[in-house]
């Protein structure tokens, strides 16, 4: 119990002390520091120092939007005593964003006019070239096919929730299948591009190869990718992780391709090497537990490092 008391006073001396030294004065002796109950700090005696600008790049406010329509709200006589106002500023200015409720979609026809030759009396008919507006003989336009796509790809609604969107919002009534059609078509289309792509890959010096878990409607996928340091991109959605993924995603690849330790990719017909990311982690793993069984390690590891 002594020893308890020996502390306390310890401590009482040592508060006593700190309020002696504090900027508001020593409180005990006639110097009271300004507290008010509302206000949570205590607001010391002089100048209050200035408040730490933020940083120039933190000052950037919401930029306002370009407006694509303008309404004028202005008053045509003096409400007092009904003078008509004349000359005009803008006072100030609100901006309000919104969509329409409805974007219905536009439906163009396209007439091809067939004419007839006087001289040789034969019909005629201008070639119809709509290869910049459509994607085969679809009769969705390509804005709207990529608007479904990305919903479906990006996204991942399902067919009944774009189907909806559609009639909701674009007052568009189509069915399931013509959606899956329009999304077959539209990879289809791209297969020429996605070939380019992966040409360019395989004649690439270094190619990064790696796979991912992808789950879809309740099963297990795989995404599949080949990059390169120069942005090139190449993804492949497959329910299989076997080597054959691997060697369809790289065919006979130049370069070097640097994967994990996954053994899928040691069946690839080109150079390998082993990610040196996954190298340092395991040896680092490998140090951390056996060290203190096999001293020796440590030099090996750390050669390796040098390495």
């Amino acid at each position: 119990m002594e020893r308890f008391l020996v502390e306390n006073q310890r401590l009482r001396d040592e508060l006593g002390q700190d309020e002696q030294d504090s900027p508001g004065g020593k409180v005990g002796q006639g110097v009271k520091l300004a507290v008010n109950p509302s206000v949570r700090h205590i607001k010391l005696p002089g100048p209050r120092p200035l408040r730490q600008k933020r940083a120039a790049e933190s000052n950037d406010g919401r930029k306002r939007m370009v407006a694509t329509t303008i309404q004028r709200h202005a008053m045509e006589a003096c409400p007092e005593c009904r003078t008509r106002l004349h000359g005009e500023s803008v006072g100030w200015t609100r901006e309000v964003i919104d969509i329409p409720e409805t974007l219905p979609v536009v439906v163009t026809e396209h007439q091809v006019i067939k004419r007839r030759c006087m001289r040789c009396d034969r019909w005629h008919l201008p070639a119809l070239e709509l290869g910049s507006a459509v994607v085969g003989h679809s009769r969705f336009g390509i804005n709207l096919v990529s608007l479904v796509s990305w919903r479906r790809t990006e996204l991942r609604l399902p067919i009944s929730k774009i189907k909806t969107y559609l009639t909701e919002r674009h007052a568009l009534r189509t069915r399931a299948g013509e959606i899956v059609a329009l999304l077959k078509r539209t990879a289809a289309a791209g297969d020429a591009e996605v070939a380019k792509i992966k040409h360019l890959i395989c004649n690439e010096r270094a190619v990064y190869a790696d796979e991912t878990g992808w789950r879809e409607d309740g099963n297990n996928r795989y995404v599949w990718v080949a990059s390169t340091k120069n942005g090139l991109r190449l993804y492949q959605f497959s329910a299989s992780r076997a080597s054959a993924m691997a060697e369809k995603l790289l065919p006979h690849c130049a370069g070097t391709v640097i994967f994990d330790f996954y053994g899928a990719y040691n069946f690839i017909a080109s150079n390998r090497q082993r990610c040196w990311a996954h190298l340092k982690r395991d040896h680092r793993d490998l140090g951390q537990e056996f060290s203190k069984y096999c001293p020796e390690i440590i030099t090996w590891l750390a050669a390796l490092d040098r390495l």
